[in-house]
């Protein structure tokens, strides 16, 4: 991905580089960056404490920590979906790692300003097949059973067909903008 990523960036950018690290142990000097982003990533963290004191290291006095991530209700109609035909209670440890409403104390700690902003969107799904993909993409749905997957289709297709042959699929994300003196 990080090679992907470099491709990409030097069709428009005369340098730049690119390099894997672990967000808990980041090997740059303190107080080196402007701006440092989080894209998405501190939910996958073992221990987003320790990923963004290290992040809040690494930026200067002054900078801004974009941290992105997703609200409780991001995708419910999909978990509502994948909870009924699995008969399990799907944990959503990502936001309840970092999301929209962990997030904030998380940064405060940290952080002197901290403010979250919402990306207000949506879904509308047509194919049946796209939200059986989504689905069994992860566990349990990519472990299912022939069985379970006859069940997962009926129930999509059931949904579909009460909303006129769309389903409505909430995202709630946004991102966290941290900004001035780390506190």
């Amino acid at each position: 991905m990080v090679q992907t990523a470099l491709n990409a960036a030097r069709t428009t950018v005369r340098h730049v580089e690119g390099m894997t690290s672990d967000v808990h142990d980041l090997p740059f000097e303190d107080d080196s960056f402007d701006l440092v982003i989080a894209n998405r990533m501190l939910y996958h963290t073992p221990n987003p404490v320790v990923a963004i004191e290290e992040l809040a290291r690494v930026l200067r006095p002054g900078g801004v920590l974009v941290a992105s991530t997703n609200g409780p209700r991001h995708l419910q109609e999909l978990y509502e979906i994948e909870t009924k035909v699995f008969d399990s209670s799907v944990a959503r440890s990502n936001v309840e790692a970092f999301g929209s409403v962990t997030g904030l104390p998380l940064l405060t700690k940290r952080f002197g300003e901290v403010e979250w902003r919402h990306h207000s969107d949506g879904l509308r799904c047509t194919e049946a097949a796209d939200i059986v993909a989504y689905i069994t993409s992860t566990p349990p749905g990519s472990n299912a059973s022939p069985e379970k997957l006859t069940e997962l289709n009926a129930e999509v297709l059931r949904r579909m067909d009460e909303s006129g042959g769309v389903l409505a699929v909430s995202k709630e994300s946004g991102a966290f903008f941290a900004f001035g003196q780390r506190a």
